[in-house]
């Protein structure tokens, strides 16, 4: 029997390659719902979280896409695609990955929305004594960009991950509650359960990525999934 859930979303994870983004996402995905699927430049995780809110306990299904950093621009850009937040991580130890961010910021807030939610981490934070990046850099980084969440973790050690995942989700909702949808992000994997009448839609979902597809395509453009 399936699962239910009240909401269902897509993100991105984001950052360049040796962050520990993977790391980050194979600790969201266990205990495992549907596996761990990988696709050319990204990999796609899946999990339901059970979320505290004003309306009561909420369970949210998200779908978490870890995409390629450097060199594989091509093959990330239409994992874009659906997605209505994003976790952008960089390495403590790496000063390189810290300087990358706002070409990293630059590309989400194009690819999908100025509004959308981003959560910044920094990972790596068990190495401490290994650390590159000043405090002071990443106040000014994170004034300058207007984000106003932020995360050191540990990966490895699991360390922030819950928080940061859960974060996330309350941005996302809280976005949507504040601003009109469809004018928010108009091709957003998105499922609300309170709704209950049939949307008449012309396009479908992928039950293998969640990727929208028109409703005559034949295969999942993403992950080449062949539709019934």
């Amino acid at each position: 029997m399936k699962e239910k859930y009240d909401y269902l979303f897509k993100a991105v994870v984001i950052g360049d390659d040796g962050v520990g983004k993977s790391t980050l996402a194979n600790y969201f995905s266990k205990p495992v719902i549907k596996g761990q699927r990988k696709a050319i430049g990204a990999s796609f995780h899946v999990k339901i979280i059970e979320l505290d809110h004003k309306d009561g306990l909420l369970k949210c299904k998200l779908q978490l896409w870890v995409l390629g950093g450097e060199g594989y621009e091509i093959l990330r850009l239409p994992y874009y695609s659906g997605s209505l937040g994003a976790i952008l991580m960089f390495d403590l130890t790496n000063s390189s990955s810290f300087e990358h961010l706002p070409k990293w910021i630059d590309e989400i807030r194009e690819k999908l929305n100025v509004k959308i939610p981003i959560v910044l981490v920094g990972n790596k934070s068990d190495l401490i004594s290994n650390r590159k990046v000043s405090q002071e850099d990443l106040e000014n980084l994170l004034n300058d960009y207007s984000i106003p969440i932020y995360f050191e973790a540990s990966a490895k050690n699991s360390l922030n991950v819950d928080n940061i995942i859960k974060e996330l989700l309350k941005e996302i909702i809280s976005v949507i509650e504040t601003f009109d949808f469809d004018a928010f992000i108009k091709n957003a994997i998105y499922y609300d359960s309170k709704y209950t009448e049939e949307p008449k839609i012309t396009y479908k979902i992928c039950p293998n990525c969640g990727t929208k597809a028109y409703s005559k395509q034949h295969y999942c453009k993403v992950c080449r999934h062949k539709f019934n």
